[in-house]
């Protein structure tokens, strides 16, 4: 009786070993297994390709700008044409906005098409705010002209400084109505010779030929003219001129008749100019 005990005692304990062994087992192996599939998730996120493409972005339209109204037109142009009324004097003198060269063509051609004088000039516009334009000019002139037997050499270069007041400012364009004043000088010697003039009292003959008589000019301008646009940078404008001179040098026996800038020595004149005008990538 009690070995039969002890042998069923020794199967249920071994039983018991067995049985507790399989389960052991069972749950190491469940671990194991787990333990790699969350070690090959990890791997397949940080070094794998991902198993599902990113999502695409959809295209938007892009909508057509809505068509402005003319009244809103006019509330924005009213506007932009506050904003600039209300800048001080200052601020417009400061609002730089490029700079111009031009050459005048009317000279050249009169000299081409028989003039006794020639004149060639290149203007420098700066322009601040489109309403003020700074100018500065040089040039050169000569004449060889033969009236009345007297026969007048000259040739000089000559400035011209001053200003021009765009009218039309408020525009913010290429296409100017400008009004401008202009200080003209020229340092320049001339020759006069002429015919040989009989002394009714002395008798004899009196020679008249001088070379090179010193003089000078001052003379101021008044000016009114038009500024378009052309094609790209290029422009076309002209002017007319009212010259009025305040001072001239005279010599002892002769006195300059021609003028280089200023023109004949005859009181106040009138010139014309036609300029081809570039604007400056400046």
């Amino acid at each position: 009786m009690r070995i039969t005990s002890i042998c069923f005692t020794s199967i249920l304990f071994a039983a018991f070993a067995c049985f507790g062994s399989v389960d052991t087992y069972a749950v190491s192996s469940r671990q194991l297994h787990s333990a790699v599939d969350s070690l090959s998730n990890d791997t397949l996120k940080k070094d794998s390709i991902p198993l599902s493409l990113p999502k695409t972005e959809t295209v938007r339209e892009v909508e057509p700008k809505k068509k402005l109204t003319q009244k809103e037109i006019d509330r924005q142009e009213k506007r932009r044409l506050k904003r600039l009324e209300e800048m001080t004097f200052s601020q417009r003198i400061r609002a730089y906005k490029g700079m111009q060269v031009s050459f005048d063509i009317v000279g050249p051609a009169n000299y081409y098409y028989g003039y006794s004088w020639l004149r060639t000039e290149a203007q420098l516009k700066v322009n601040l705010n489109n309403q003020f334009f700074p100018v500065v000019a040089l040039g050169y002139a000569k004449c060889d002209d033969t009236t009345d037997d007297i026969q007048y050499k000259t040739a000089a270069p000559y400035m011209r400084i001053g200003m021009d007041y765009n009218i039309r400012w408020k525009n913010q364009n290429d296409n100017h109505l400008f009004l401008g004043f202009r200080y003209g000088f020229s340092a320049f010697e001339y020759d006069v010779s002429a015919p040989d003039i009989e002394d009714g009292i002395w008798g004899g003959t009196n020679r008249v030929n001088y070379q090179n008589e010193s003089s000078s000019a001052h003379w101021l301008e008044a000016l009114i003219g038009i500024q378009t646009k052309l094609w790209g940078p290029i422009l076309v404008g002209w002017d007319f001129r009212y010259l009025v001179s305040i001072g001239i040098k005279e010599n002892d026996h002769t006195k300059p008749y021609y003028i280089p800038g200023y023109g004949e020595n005859d009181g106040p004149s009138f010139m014309f100019t036609y300029r081809l005008i570039y604007k400056l990538p400046l």
